[in-house]
């Protein structure tokens, strides 16, 4: 049964391919019109020699006969233009991680902040894939006593002194925080943005780099937390993580409060 799904999609994704060579006209990718091709857009041997691939090889993607591997799907998708939602889509036919981050997408705030102004149950906030808050409502701001410098959660819950006073049970939350950032770290292996933010942690934080050697991982999307209000003390909150479309690398989170909430807060999440 997998052999036949996998086969499956193997054909779809040469289906795929096929489709978006004959969109292609050759003078697109600085190639001459020929008045004699017989089918409209590239010829397989022409985008094999742009992709750097075989043709052999190009030939049996097409025809469902090929696993394929992210560096030579990622030649492929440059040859044929193909966009970011395009990208994604191609590479859950191969069987690869389709956690594909759009180089050229800069989220702008102005477009983000009616999501979490619009939340007015308890703190809000929109992260990008490293965990920089890009944007957060004001109940944020008054717990996370953060101006409108750039915030990074993990930075902050390690090394900003606000942090022990805003999460009543740290000790018991920096574990959790701690795997959630390696799970999240290991989305993107070959970002080397995070090797810099984890490096910088490393030094800066002992308990950080203690907790960091131990690899520990975890990884959800909703639970119970416990903040501290500056007006009201301690308050239980369930929270959860909504994320955007998957090139974005973007992630909102909004908190809501529970009295009834489990004991045993969770670390903030992201």
């Amino acid at each position: 049964m997998k052999v036949d799904s996998e086969r499956d999609r193997l054909a779809t994704l040469g289906d795929f391919l096929t489709a978006r060579r004959r969109e292609i006209a050759p003078s697109r990718v600085g190639l001459p019109t020929d008045r004699r091709r017989r089918a409209p857009g590239l010829r397989r041997e022409e985008v094999a020699l742009l992709a750097g691939v075989g043709v052999s090889w190009y030939t049996w993607i097409e025809q469902g006969r090929a696993n394929v591997s992210a560096q030579v799907l990622d030649a492929i998708a440059r040859v044929l233009g193909l966009s970011a939602d395009q990208r994604i889509y191609m590479r859950r036919l191969a069987g690869l991680n389709a956690d594909y981050i759009d180089a050229r997408y800069t989220p702008d705030k102005r477009e983000l902040i009616p999501y979490v102004d619009n939340w007015n149950q308890g703190p809000a906030y929109v992260l990008d894939r490293y965990w920089n808050v890009i944007t957060a409502n004001d109940q944020f701001h008054t717990l996370w006593a953060a101006t409108q410098r750039r915030i990074n959660i993990v930075e902050h819950f390690f090394t900003d002194p606000h942090a022990r006073t805003l999460y009543p049970l740290w000790e018991s939350a920096a574990p959790t925080l701690t795997g959630r950032f390696r799970s999240q770290a290991s989305r993107y292996p070959d970002d080397p943005e995070f090797r810099c933010l984890t490096r910088r942690l490393v030094t800066t934080s002992p308990a950080f780099a203690q907790l960091w050697a131990q690899h520990l991982v975890t990884d959800d999307a909703c639970g119970p937390d416990s903040l501290f209000h500056p007006g009201t003390g301690p308050q239980k909150y369930m929270w959860t993580s909504l994320r955007f479309a998957d090139r974005t690398g973007l992630t909102m989170v909004v908190y809501l409060p529970c009295h009834d909430a489990p004991s045993g807060a969770l670390a903030e999440r992201a």
